[in-house]
């Protein structure tokens, strides 16, 4: 082949090669292999903005869920809730949440014993009677002292937490449930018939062992705050008689420089004494006692200070009765309340209604309790505190007869020391039995 004719042919090819040379590389499918990665880039890149868009629409649908979730929960706390509270502030962070939920107490751990705190709310507020205020501050500090939230009685107080403008009724009460189901929780609920001047107290509680569907509320008793004015102002006028007749102010007329009024209640007071009346006789000439157009100076102070310690002493002894039950029947921590009644001002007046819960409860703590030795303690503790010859309180025969049964069906069980020690306690308590004591 001449050297020119090759010229033309390589030239030829090469110019063939030019303009058909991508037709001939997708015959070779080096070109359609390209053409795929391009296209699942592509497709890639197509995926990856469709999820972006679909991440920031979900993002936003959240967003606004939670939003809307956080605006439900502001409005529960505030217009629901009835307590001024930390709850709204922390109640996805620091506090324990159960399954469904509701806020947990955290566990204490004190003298070996793991211990979960008992609750108490109160929905007095101090614009529902004048003495609220003073009832208050006495049960906290009533609480705070005697059932310190880090001891092994603990108690967590919300004494004065209930929202002002919230009333107490059962509505508001199921939300408190809602939200506190699972803690041990006591709640007094203090209602003031203001035509009756009477203070009816109820108490709900859940949570104190058992699982709930609803709260169980009680009437706990009331007080009649007309009855117990009368009968402070008779005490006070007794200390009044027996200052008149004293010795140490010589030939001074103590008397003549009593008040018109306490001139007259002390004639009232006489002639009670003297006539030894009762009933509906006693009670008409009580009534006498505090007439209202007239004043006491000498002891209406007194008097008003009084009636508040002892109304004080009837809600200190609401809280700690239960609190003793919860501690005793959860924990085995022996009941505190009956050894501080000497300090709790009018608790003789209610001295037999406390000997049967006592009665009860250690009944009931006995029953389920396999440690008898235990029981034996608990029952020698209590029996003195009741038995105490600083408070001159009746004794209820319930409490005593359940001590007894129990030493008579457990007496294999116990120690000589717990034996004889309940065994004199019991012996000191009848005047007519005296049971043998262990050799």
């Amino acid at each position: 082949m001449a050297f020119g004719e090759y010229l033309a042919i390589t030239g030829g090819l090469k110019l063939l090669e030019r303009f058909l040379g991508p037709k001939l590389d997708k015959w070779s499918g080096k070109e359609a292999f390209d053409e795929k990665i391009r296209a699942e880039d592509r497709q890639i890149k197509i995926d990856l903005q469709d999820r972006a868009h679909l991440d920031r629409k979900e993002l936003s649908e959240l967003q606004v869920l939670l939003n809307r979730n956080e605006q439900d929960r502001k409005i529960f706390y505030e217009k629901c809730f009835p307590l001024e509270n930390p709850y709204e502030l922390v109640i996805n962070n620091s506090l324990l949440l159960d399954d469904d939920g509701a806020v947990r107490l955290k566990t204490i751990q004190t003298n070996g014993k793991n211990i979960v705190p008992c609750r108490i709310i109160s929905s007095l507020k101090e614009t529902d009677h004048a003495y609220a205020s003073t009832i208050n501050a006495t049960l906290s500090s009533y609480i705070a002292t005697v059932f310190s939230a880090n001891s092994e009685r603990a108690v967590v107080s919300d004494i004065g937490a209930w929202k002002q403008n919230i009333p107490a009724d059962d509505t508001y009460i199921n939300h408190l449930y809602s939200c506190l189901k699972q803690q041990p929780t006591m709640l007094i609920t203090p209602s003031v018939l203001k035509e009756s001047n009477t203070i009816i107290l109820k108490m709900w509680s859940w949570g104190l062992g058992e699982r709930l569907a609803y709260p169980v509320g009680f009437e706990f008793g009331r007080i009649n705050i007309g009855v117990l004015h009368e009968q402070t102002i008779y005490e006070e006028t007794l200390k009044m008689i027996k200052l008149s007749q004293s010795e140490h102010f010589g030939n001074f007329n103590v008397f003549e420089s009593f008040s018109p009024k306490l001139k007259e209640n002390i004639s009232i007071v006489k002639l009670i004494q003297e006539k030894k009346l009762e009933g509906d006789f006693a009670n008409f000439f009580l009534k006498k006692l505090v007439s209202a157009e007239s004043v006491t100076p000498e002891i209406d102070r007194e008097v008003e200070r009084k009636k508040t310690e002892r109304i004080s002493s009837v809600f200190c002894c609401m809280a700690g009765m239960y609190a003793d039950a919860y501690h005793l029947l959860e924990h085995k921590t022996t009941p505190i309340l009956p050894a501080l009644l000497p300090m709790l001002p009018g608790s003789e007046t209610f001295s037999l209604q406390l000997q049967r819960h006592y009665s009860f409860l250690l009944d009931r703590f006995q029953q389920k309790e396999s440690n008898k030795e235990l029981v034996a303690n608990i029952y020698v503790d209590v029996v003195e505190a009741f038995l105490n010859p600083k408070i001159d309180i009746p004794k209820e025969a319930g409490l005593l007869e359940n001590a007894q049964s129990f030493l008579t069906e457990h007496e294999d069980k116990i120690s000589k020391q717990n034996y004889n020690k309940l065994r004199n306690r019991l012996n000191h308590s009848t005047d007519n039995i005296v049971y043998a004591l262990k050799e």
